[in-house]
């Protein structure tokens, strides 16, 4: 499968951001349910709690950004108020607010650059990147 990876422009904002990972989530997660998406948030929340630094933390909170856009494919305003709850708990914090996006954007290129088992619409990658 060829997915490109996505980019992060400077007329980028956090809805277009989220935008673009659903489009690159719809196609590399076509069986992915609502059921699936919500276990996988569960998932990526209980990862997040447990991550142990800065960086850590912000890319277990990116893989829940890119989690609550899967959920919204089914759902939309649920995918969306998590992911604005998300963006809301940054504050104003630009430096904050950036290293999030960025976070994002790499999370998901490193999902599209990934290998990925499907049970039931439920994905596990078999590859480390």
């Amino acid at each position: 499968m060829n997915i490109e990876h996505i980019t992060l422009e400077t007329s980028d904002t956090f809805s277009t951001l989220f935008d673009k990972v659903v489009e690159v989530h719809k196609k590399l997660f076509p069986d992915a349910t609502l059921q699936s998406q919500c276990d996988k948030y569960d998932e990526e929340y209980e990862e997040f709690d447990n991550a142990d630094d800065g960086e850590e933390v912000c890319y277990e909170y990116a893989d829940m950004f890119i989690v609550a856009a899967g959920i919204s494919r089914f759902n939309k305003h649920l995918g969306e108020y998590l992911s604005q709850l998300m963006v809301k708990s940054l504050g104003d914090s630009s430096k904050m607010r950036m290293e999030f996006a960025e976070a994002i954007v790499d999370k998901m290129n490193k999902n599209i650059d990934r290998k990925w088992n499907n049970n039931n619409g439920l994905y596990k990658h078999t590859t480390i990147n």
